[in-house]
């Protein structure tokens, strides 16, 4: 399988909401903490964009609770730096899905987006 890796980065919540409206995304990864942005802004504004991207936080220490927490409001996985490592593993699980699903999913956003 081959695919070409790219990245955005944003660096105000106003941007990622602005990114999310124009282009189609695959994947996010977010920094937790991150400087200007509140604890689950990210998963707020995924929701809000009504997309089905996977979000992924990437963080120095991450404490049981707050993964809990991400994971229940709509994160994907959770990362620590320490432990990147570990990326292999979630990019295993998530690419299936991203490369089988990619066109439907982009069609129903725009579908969505059309009603």
């Amino acid at each position: 399988m081959h695919f070409t890796v790219s990245a955005e980065i944003v660096g105000t919540p106003e941007e990622f909401s602005e990114r999310l409206g124009s282009h189609a995304y695959d994947l996010v990864v977010a920094e937790y903490p991150s400087p200007d942005w509140r604890e689950t802004q990210t998963l707020e504004l995924l929701h809000l964009s009504k997309s089905q991207i996977p979000l992924i936080f990437v963080g120095g220490i991450l404490q049981r609770q707050t993964v809990a927490e991400f994971i229940t409001r709509g994160a994907y996985h959770c990362i620590e730096m320490g432990r990147i490592g570990h990326w292999g593993t979630v990019r295993e699980q998530q690419a299936p899905n991203t490369v089988e699903n990619r066109g439907a999913r982009h069609k129903k956003e725009l579908d969505d987006s059309t009603t």
